[in-house]
């Protein structure tokens, strides 16, 4: 994205409408001003696999649209995913962000696992959260506070928030032995929200 930059544009790339009395000239709607607009627009509508429509078919809604399957998606265009190692943790959950607990007071998120080795197989569905809370008792990264709720299996993982350093915080993972060989493991999350100051 760039700010207007043609003939015409004020000296802090503002559009005007110009004076004609004072020769002041309305400022010039580029083509590289509205290709701008347009695919930056385009482009959160491309981002979630949404075709986009053409000047007869348009609807005018698909940015809504991308913008609400984004929210529900927690913000990224695809679930969060990783690979579960077996018998381990805590582990961080690389492809969150840290919680900075002066500006992100609380978090939420949906998750499915899914577990398995040749003789065994474990999904677990739910949701996760966590609420910063200054004044807990016990050591820093107890400040935290954090509650699941299964809706599906158990799939023998469990969350926790480490502290990192400062008030940064990091949400990690850990899974009990999964017996068998040929172990994969996945966590998807989606629907990951967070609540700021």
């Amino acid at each position: 994205m760039h700010v207007i930059d043609s003939d015409g544009a004020t000296v802090d790339n503002k559009f005007t409408e110009g004076n004609a009395s004072l020769s002041i000239p309305a400022t010039v709607v580029s083509a590289a001003i509205a290709n701008a607009w347009q695919e930056e627009i385009a482009n959160v509508i491309r981002e979630v696999g949404i075709p986009l429509l053409t000047s007869t078919t348009d609807t005018f809604d698909q940015l809504v649209a991308a913008t609400k399957e984004l929210i529900q998606r927690g913000g990224t265009a695809s679930p969060i995913e990783q690979a579960l190692t077996n018998n381990a943790g805590p582990l961080d959950i690389t492809n969150l962000p840290t919680f900075d607990s002066s500006v992100v007071k609380a978090f939420k998120f949906n998750f499915e696992i899914t577990r398995r080795t040749d003789t065994q197989s474990v999904v677990e569905m739910g949701e996760y959260y966590g609420s910063y809370d200054p004044d807990a008792a016990g050591a820093e990264n107890d400040k935290w506070q954090t509650s699941f709720k299964s809706v599906i299996g158990d799939a023998e993982t469990t969350f926790s928030v480490a502290l990192v350093s400062g008030t940064e915080s990091k949400l990690q993972y850990t899974t009990q032995d999964l017996t068998g060989t040929t172990y994969s493991g996945t966590l998807k999350i989606t629907g990951f929200t967070v609540f700021r100051v």
